[in-house]
């Protein structure tokens, strides 16, 4: 079971200050959960939503829908959506948007430069609602 990405788009967005308390260097909090949709015109597309949220202690809090396509290789049922393939694949295909874009929205809102950590989905999958 193969997938690929071919399409991606934000969804909503949010972004807070989060007051200082002091001057050390923030400490990051990560949420990830994600829900899979299955296209009912081409059972081999599926869409994962993931729903993260960021706190940079004495930063910001940022909240961020990201919607991903994917093209399987195979028809997409129950069994395949619990499958490694989406619960590793997928986040390990979608979370360098979601950093990227996460980091890029604290930076250019003055924020500084926040560095999110990267996650090995492959070792560690992700549970998949």
């Amino acid at each position: 079971m193969n997938i690929k990405l071919f399409n991606k788009k934000v969804q909503g967005m949010s972004l807070k200050r989060h007051e200082a308390k002091d001057k050390k260097k923030p400490k990051i909090k990560i949420k990830i959960t994600n829900e899979i949709f299955n296209n009912i015109k081409d059972e081999t597309i599926f869409r994962a939503r993931f729903n993260v949220t960021v706190l940079a202690e004495n930063t910001a809090e940022v909240e961020v829908i990201y919607d991903f396509d994917f093209k399987s290789d195979c028809k997409v049922d129950d069994e395949f959506t619990k499958s490694l393939s989406v619960r590793s694949d997928a986040p390990h295909l979608a979370f360098p948007y979601i950093k990227t874009y996460i980091e890029s929205v604290l930076q250019l809102s003055g924020y500084g430069n926040v560095n999110l950590p990267y996650f090995d989905f492959v070792e560690e999958p992700a549970d998949i609602d």
